[in-house]
């Protein structure tokens, strides 16, 4: 007999405080500091990410360099660099290749003008998040 049953997180409140990074506020936008080093992030899952930089605790490991890494996405492309693997963009006369599908991916919706990010405010298309995050700083 199979049990598949979801057990509920007990962590208090104030445990939870105690774990999350340092925030700061500048302007409306969360700024997470780095305990470790002076880099600051906007996203605490952006900090999260970042940590194991410091403590060596990383999901991944590569066989060949012992590099560490926390992203199964990010990992993979960088055994792919190893195995001299690359993914090639399927349109007539483009010749790129990229190591990861996330960046085939988006360099393909430059070819097909579909846009994977889009201002909320002024519904402007933006090829990366980056660009889009930018753009909404001053599209207020």
């Amino acid at each position: 007999m199979r049990h598949d049953i979801a057990l509920p997180r007990t962590t208090t409140k104030s445990a939870k405080q105690d774990s999350q990074p340092k925030r700061k506020t500048t302007r409306g936008y969360g700024q997470f500091q780095c305990p470790h080093c002076p880099q600051i992030f906007s996203y605490s899952s952006n900090l999260n990410r970042h940590l194991p930089i410091h403590t060596g605790q990383f999901k991944y490991w590569c066989n060949k360099c012992q590099k560490g890494f926390t992203q199964k996405e990010t990992y993979e492309s960088h055994v792919r660099k190893h195995e001299g693997r690359v993914l090639m963009c399927s349109y007539e006369f483009c010749k790129k290749t990229f190591e990861s599908s996330r960046g085939l991916e988006l360099h393909i919706s430059k070819h097909t003008g579909k846009y994977p990010f889009y201002c909320v405010n002024c519904n402007k298309g933006f090829h990366s998040k980056f660009h889009l995050e930018r753009h909404q700083k001053c599209c207020r």
